[in-house]
């Protein structure tokens, strides 16, 4: 298949052939080829060895503005889970479940997660629950952005979970972040590090290969691997949940904000 287009070079027409047979381009006058190609008996080749010189070779595609800067610098990590959402229309998706104890409340509004818990007895807890799970984490990733967490000793979770509750979380708990998996034989904690509300405002479970990795990040690109677990038997069924309790003890309460489920910042 041939196809013909017409580009300016050096600021003379130059009609380009593009032969998808794997044989170059062709250029008239023949001294102007576009870059990243030279002028080989009257066809312009490219410059670059080509790998296998049997496989056909893409099309030329024309720059919509040559002058503007290229996107860069956005996460380049894979595949998510299918399901995402930015709640930015403040209603509450079908796929989750939302459950509150005591005077506790988890909405959708002002474009995020808001789960509000009291500082008064008894315990209280307010929960986001992605149903049923049925999503796979194989060779896949699936991030939030946290806002938000509760002070003190009162606890605030996001976890990948199967439907018997089997999990791996990120929980914040006295100014931690702890790293935590049940694989059925108990909740194990993986790891503790100090919590930093400015480096760690991204949190990533990402899987590949044998591995479970738990990530931070300040800005949804780079991330930082700050735990990791062999994969759990549970890895190709899970769902997510947004989980906060105040154990009534006299510790604070207040307002736990999440947003952004699987939507990474626009590309500068």
């Amino acid at each position: 298949m041939l196809a013909i287009m017409l580009a300016v070079f050096g600021g003379q027409a130059c009609s380009i052939q593009a032969d998808f047979a794997g044989t170059g381009f062709q250029c008239s006058p023949e001294e102007l080829c576009p870059a990243g190609f030279v002028c080989d008996n009257g066809r312009c080749v490219s410059s670059v060895a080509d790998a296998d010189i049997n496989a056909p070779d893409a099309a030329m595609v024309a720059d919509a503005d040559p002058d503007a800067s290229d996107a860069a610098g956005c996460s380049q990590q894979g595949p998510t889970i299918a399901f995402s959402d930015d709640f930015d229309d403040n209603v509450v998706d079908a796929r989750w479940s939302v459950v509150v104890s005591g005077a506790a409340t988890a909405l959708e509004a002002n474009g995020q997660v808001e789960m509000t818990v009291l500082p008064s007895p008894p315990n209280q807890d307010a929960e986001f629950r992605m149903l049923p799970p049925g999503e796979n984490l194989t060779d896949k990733r699936v991030f939030v952005e946290a806002l938000q967490v509760l002070p003190g000793d009162d606890n605030t979770r996001f976890r990948v979970m199967n439907d018997t509750f089997l999990h791996a979380n990120f929980s914040h708990l006295d100014g931690d972040l702890r790293l935590r998996v049940n694989d059925g034989g108990g909740i194990v904690t993986i790891d503790t590090i100090p919590y930093d509300p400015v480096q760690h405002r991204w949190w990533q479970f990402r899987h590949a290969g044998t591995t479970l990795f738990f990530e931070v990040s300040p800005d949804a690109r780079t991330w930082s691997v700050v735990a990791s677990t062999a994969s759990p038997s549970w890895i190709d069924d899970v769902g997510v949940e947004f989980f906060g309790i105040a154990f009534g003890n006299g510790a604070p309460g207040g307002t736990i904000i999440f947003d952004n489920l699987n939507v990474e910042p626009a590309c500068p």
